[in-house]
């Protein structure tokens, strides 16, 4: 990335750029899905680490020498099931991982913001991350929106949502840092845990004190 367009790219982040962030299956996507139909650019950071990870592209290169080709599948794309289930039982393994794949992840930020036009005619955008605390990326941002609910809510969803096995699903879980701490340290929070409309409640209150810092 060009000085200039570094600049620029943290400029936009720092005065426009909103994280929303929270624990895994705290509800971040529902979240999202409200910000957008609401006419807000959300940009989810699991669709950039999908696209830094395709074939060929030097990410997915660095992860097959560091974690071993068995980590691709037989078409040579990323088995994330595989590499998941490696990382979330290994710390050494997870950060070694999340090495490749942050700076990666940035950088393809960096680009959709160019698509996207914003950093031509910045407005307000979200950012859809689960680490955000985690690595520091919480200075980079105008403010950090957290979503929680409670740890037990978290396991049902992990179980009965995305398959994933209890014992895993508290190794998952476990990675990461606490919801409730997210959410001591985020500027908004909004609560998942209960009724639909509660959390479209919440997201407007959350929504119309960000407005108001922009009148």
């Amino acid at each position: 990335m060009k000085h200039k367009s570094r600049t620029a790219f943290n400029q936009l982040l720092k005065h426009w750029g909103i994280a929303l962030t929270g624990g895994i299956a705290t509800g971040k996507s529902t979240v999202a899905a409200i910000l957008r139909a609401k006419g807000f650019t959300v940009i989810d950071a699991d669709e950039l680490a999908r696209r830094v990870v395709v074939p060929g592209s030097p990410a997915l290169t660095a992860i097959a020498q560091a974690f071993g080709s068995h980590v691709l599948d037989a078409s040579g794309h990323l088995d994330r099931k595989k590499l998941r289930d490696l990382a979330f039982s290994d710390t050494d393994a997870r950060t070694r991982l999340e090495g490749i794949m942050h700076p990666a992840i940035r950088k393809a930020l960096c680009e959709e913001l160019e698509i996207t036009g914003l950093l031509r005619q910045p407005k307000i955008f979200f950012y859809e991350a689960a680490l955000i605390f985690e690595t520091g990326s919480q200075i980079d941002f105008r403010e950090v929106w957290a979503t929680k609910c409670p740890h037990a809510m978290q396991v049902e969803r992990l179980e009965s949502k995305r398959a994933v096995p209890k014992a895993l699903a508290e190794k998952i879980i476990a990675g990461q840092m606490d919801a409730s701490a997210k959410a001591n340290r985020a500027d908004c929070v909004i609560d998942t845990s209960g009724t639909a409309e509660s959390v479209h409640e919440a997201v407007e209150r959350c929504v119309t004190l960000l407005q108001k810092a922009f009148d």
